[in-house]
């Protein structure tokens, strides 16, 4: 009989060491779901819990693919998080342990097709889907009050109005190649003329907007340095908060134990800023309410300036007001001088601007509730006849002409 090594003995007690606390370690669903929320927890039960959320198989997830969640996370909140945040204690190599009040919140952001693929969060429609996701998310991870709060930020709307919108265009732009390519080759090319002269107008219309929303911003920050040091705001002061950007800044709050400050919607705009979102987003006010007063006051003042009216008297000397475009370009201008005009001579500072677009989503919610209402939810077909994008294109039009006394006299 063959005799036993010395270091045959040393590893198979080894082994059985590994095996028995192998057995002490395993980690069962149930007792990691009486955890969320109320005890921390550590990367492994975090992977356990996720991969039955997932509907994975059991090892599919582990603590290296949590590790690598987190460093994907921190990378996304371009510095606010970092990979100590989550672990017990300051040493690179220690123990992730993720506590109860933020479980809800990271859930909804791991629980997404964006984390476990390679997804770059640089492009837009992997974005829309994360947005989407993450809404969807916000009712099956968090507390009903948490829920609330998250729910009446315009992030969450738009979020689940963007990811509905960006189906049906993928929709029927696909249908629209298929249509094209398969249509009677004698009438093809005009087809394909008539195609890339809408979508180059449809593209010159977003480049227009896109403009005068940068001349907005400038106009805000009044290149006054000082101004943005008093105001307290940061180098993306003018980066508007998508949804994965606000549960970012949430897990952060709760992460550090601070209060996390919503924009208010109760806060007045000044009566120019109020002006300029008039001008700028074309919003109409209501001819029967007392700011309309106020402001039709500011547009007397504005229009009789005698640097508005030099400047618009150059501009018909160049251009048509009866052409369609040179009609068009005269009405931003006109639009874009008194916004000028107005920004130059008032006290508006650059966090004018977050109230600003505050302000203007908060008047907007009740009608892009009822776009996403007529689109649908995420797995139903709804047809997109002529009669359903009336019926979308009404309620456009209607934010378009947005009662704004609806929220400056809160």
């Amino acid at each position: 009989m063959p005799q036993t090594r010395k270091s045959d003995k040393i590893a198979n007690s080894g082994e059985n060491v590994h095996i028995e606390e192998t057995k002490k370690k395993e980690i069962h669903y149930k007792n990691v779901e009486a955890k969320i929320g109320k005890e921390s927890i550590s990367a492994e039960e975090l992977a356990v819990y996720l991969s039955r959320k997932r509907e994975l198989s059991d090892g599919d997830m582990s603590e290296k693919t949590i590790r690598r969640y987190i460093k994907k996370l921190c990378r996304m909140s371009k510095g606010l998080l970092k990979d100590s945040d989550f672990k017990d204690g300051n040493e690179t190599n220690s123990p992730y342990l993720f506590k109860p009040e933020y479980h809800g919140l990271l859930l909804s952001f791991l629980d997404t097709e964006y984390f476990g693929g390679k997804k770059n969060d640089q492009k837009l429609s992997e974005r829309i889907v994360l947005h989407e996701q993450i809404a969807e998310n916000v009712s099956k991870y968090l507390e009903p009050d948490m829920q609330k709060d998250i729910m009446e930020d315009p992030s969450y709307l738009n979020a689940l109005v963007e990811g509905r919108l960006s189906k049906r265009i993928n929709n029927e732009l696909a249908g629209l190649i298929n249509t094209m390519y398969n249509s009677e080759p004698v009438m093809r090319y005009q087809f394909m003329i008539e195609c890339l002269d809408r979508l180059v107008a449809i593209r010159r219309w977003m480049n227009e907007w896109e403009e005068r929303i940068k001349l907005i911003r400038c106009m805000f920050a009044k290149d006054d340095e000082d101004s943005v040091k008093q105001e307290g705001v940061e180098d993306d002061l003018f980066k508007y908060d998508m949804l994965d950007s606000l549960m970012i800044k949430l897990i952060y709050s709760k992460v550090h134990n601070k209060e996390y400050k919503y924009v208010s919607d109760n806060e007045l705009l000044s009566y120019p800023t109020a002006y300029m979102a008039m001008k700028l987003y074309d919003i109409t006010g209501l001819k029967d309410h007392e700011i309309y007063m106020i402001l039709n006051q500011i547009e007397e003042k504005v229009s009789n300036d005698c640097r508005y009216r030099n400047i618009m008297e150059k501009a018909h000397l160049l251009l048509d007001s009866h052409d369609y475009l040179e009609g068009k370009i005269l009405d931003s201008l006109d639009k874009i001088v008194k916004s000028q005009i107005v920004s130059n001579e008032a006290d508006i500072f650059p966090a004018d601007f977050n109230r600003l677009i505050r302000f203007i989503e908060t008047a907007v919610q009740a009608d892009k509730a009822a776009i996403k209402d007529i689109l649908g939810d995420t797995y139903t077909d709804v047809v997109l006849d002529k009669r359903t994008i009336d019926e979308i294109m009404k309620v456009k039009d209607r934010i378009e002409k947005q009662k704004l006394s609806d929220t400056s006299n809160k």
